[in-house]
């Protein structure tokens, strides 16, 4: 398998609750178009977007969350409650060549998803 296209990883301070972080982070992601596919009171994991549509049809529609696949991780460090670990990758499984646009995309997508993550949940980077 070939490497991914994106793979990127940040931690953020948190001021609230740990557990209301992760609460409103997926909150927030809902409303960002997210499929929340794992919340556990210290972590989720979210994706969107379609393996299908983007090996179909690559980047010849408009991008956005439905046409691009990708995964988000988050979770409390352990041992800091006020430290929280995001995990954004894409999803695009295998593919035999990739768009040069295609980790740009991911990467303007990956800071819009932190600064979401970060603005709805009351948190600084």
């Amino acid at each position: 398998m070939r490497k991914r296209i994106f793979d990127e990883q940040i931690s953020i301070r948190v001021s609230c609750d740990p557990e209301a972080f992760v609460h409103e982070a997926s909150e927030a992601l809902k409303n960002q178009g997210w499929r929340i596919e794992k919340l556990e009171k210290y972590s989720l994991s979210a994706c969107y977007g379609s393996r299908f549509i983007f090996r179909m049809f690559g980047l010849f529609f408009s991008v956005g969350r439905r046409n691009i696949p990708a995964i988000l991780d988050v979770a409390i460090k352990d041992g800091d409650s006020k430290t929280v670990a995001l995990r954004f990758r894409s999803d695009e499984g295998w593919y035999v060549a990739a768009h040069p646009l295609a980790h740009e995309i991911y990467e303007k997508d990956f800071r819009s998803t932190v600064e979401i993550v970060s603005r709805n949940a009351n948190a600084s980077t």
